[in-house]
């Protein structure tokens, strides 16, 4: 039977303030500044703090890559990734990782999301915005370790 290990996990995501095309819905470039026709942001689980059950989700569904031998690695993977006008997250990419395995899992853990309620703007448009996600990891302690 194995044993379940019990890691920490912050999770961190913030809001990049734009539409993911970098046009707005004019089809003007953006600057990267926060978009003023944006009527409702995103929501996440019926949530109106999307950032914060999104978190609450992620760190529910981490696992810390039983293939990463002791004494382990601590570090932050940083993501990227829209919320789609379905709600769904696309274009997930990884910035940055300590470590494949610890890449590997938080992509599955974003591509395994449920769906947001997408942005809106002031046309009652959904609109693709983008999220940046740093994920940090901190290895268990030996007690806790398992190797395949």
């Amino acid at each position: 039977m194995k044993k379940a290990i019990f890691i920490t996990v912050m999770v961190f995501c913030t809001f990049t303030g734009y539409p993911a095309s970098g046009r707005d819905s004019a089809g003007r470039p953006r600057n990267g500044r926060i978009p003023e026709n944006i009527l409702l942001l995103p929501t996440f689980n019926g949530h109106n703090n999307a950032t914060q059950a999104f978190r609450q989700y992620v760190a529910g569904e981490l696992v810390y890559p039983p293939e990463i031998p002791y004494p382990g690695i601590n570090g932050t993977v940083r993501a990227t990734f829209v919320v789609d006008r379905d709600g769904s997250l696309s274009d997930i990419e990884i910035l940055s990782s300590p470590h494949p395995a610890m890449t590997l899992e938080v992509i599955r853990v974003l591509q395994r999301s449920p769906l947001w309620t997408p942005a809106y703007d002031n046309d009652l448009q959904p609109l693709r915005i983008r999220y940046n996600l740093p994920v940090k990891f901190k290895a268990p302690k030996k007690k806790d370790y398992t190797n395949p």
